[in-house]
């Protein structure tokens, strides 16, 4: 079974409370307990933690790494609301490529091992 984001982001808020996340990001405890259940975070929300925190968006999102550890910080000095939603899709739509290459790289894989199944099966009878 998939993780899903209320479960990565249970992950990343481990070790502190909700009430303590809320008061570190700026944010209500009651929309934490939101976003913990599966509701969609806000943009400013996301925009926190990779700022505050370092978390890797697209992964939160996605379930993939889209970043290199430590490269997920935001920088908000000049940032609009439109600027922080284009980032988060720039980082969504990297997810999914990297997604559809780990899809195409696993089939691959199983279209081999499958051959070699098949080339297995073919010396056996052929004994």
């Amino acid at each position: 079974m998939s993780e899903s984001l209320g479960d990565r982001l249970g992950r990343v808020l481990e070790g502190h409370s909700q009430a303590e996340w809320a008061r570190r990001l700026g944010v209500a405890q009651q929309n934490i307990s939101r976003y913990l259940a599966g509701a969609p975070p806000s943009a400013e929300f996301l925009a926190a933690l990779a700022q505050k925190e370092g978390v890797d968006i697209g992964w939160l999102l996605t379930g993939v790494p889209t970043i290199p550890s430590g490269e997920a910080k935001i920088d908000l000095s000049a940032a609009t609301e439109e600027s922080l939603v284009d980032e988060l899709r720039r980082r969504i739509a990297e997810a999914s490529r990297n997604t559809l290459r780990l899809v195409a790289e696993t089939e691959e894989v199983v279209r081999l091992l499958k051959q070699a199944e098949a080339g297995s099966k073919e010396k056996e009878h052929g004994r």
